[in-house]
């Protein structure tokens, strides 16, 4: 699958791109154009963001090239999977950079709070994209990488997420969602001791 990569020299270039349509809000750093496949993506100046962005956009690519078979056809004959966002997302994030200090100190925040729900149509957002690479980490982490490889290969043929957790895994995904909760909280509730409230220090 050879995959075109279109590289804007600055971000301001990159916002007035005529490869889609849509206007782009601030926050995209990159995108993956569906119809024939195409990265685009600008370079900011960091060398270290632009291989994370790239890496990221290029996962799209190759979950779009397994999902509308080397793309145009389904999308043609209007028969569009619906994958959920946690891990188009998830898969990318995961994939492009494994697990850092970004999303760690974002899945503490949400953790501590208790604003983390199962993977499902409420991970949604930025959630989407640190929920469900924190999730993915855990099943990587917890079931081996061997398991979390078939898995992939299994989603690659069935294309369904839920079947290919449940073929591999033996789990539903909501019953490996509670246990992906219930170890976030193992992680970060300990860091509540650690922390003193701003109300005691604040003058």
């Amino acid at each position: 699958l050879q995959v075109p990569v279109i590289v804007y020299g600055d971000p301001n270039s990159f916002v007035q791109t005529n490869i889609i349509t849509e206007l782009l809000p601030e926050e995209v750093r990159g995108f993956t154009e569906i119809f024939k496949n195409r990265v685009v993506v600008p370079f900011t100046g960091s060398y270290d963001e632009f291989n994370h962005v790239v890496h990221h956009e290029m996962v799209h690519a190759f979950q779009f090239g397994i999902l509308y078979d080397q793309m145009g056809s389904s999308l043609l004959t209007g028969s569009m999977l619906q994958i959920p966002l946690w891990f188009m997302e998830g898969l990318a994030e995961y994939l492009s950079s494994g697990w850092n200090i970004e999303s760690d100190m974002f899945l503490m925040d949400q953790t501590i709070n208790s604003n983390v729900p199962t993977p499902g149509p409420m991970l949604d957002g930025y959630m989407a994209y640190k929920g469900g690479q924190s999730f993915l980490l855990f099943l990587a982490s917890t079931r081996g990488d061997s398991l979390f490889t078939r898995f992939l290969r299994e989603f690659k043929v069935s294309k369904s997420v839920d079947k290919s957790i449940k073929s591999v895994y033996k789990k539903d995904l909501d019953d490996l969602g509670k246990e992906w909760l219930q170890e976030l909280k193992r992680l970060y509730w300990p860091e509540i001791g650690r922390r003193i409230n701003p109300e005691k220090t604040a003058a």
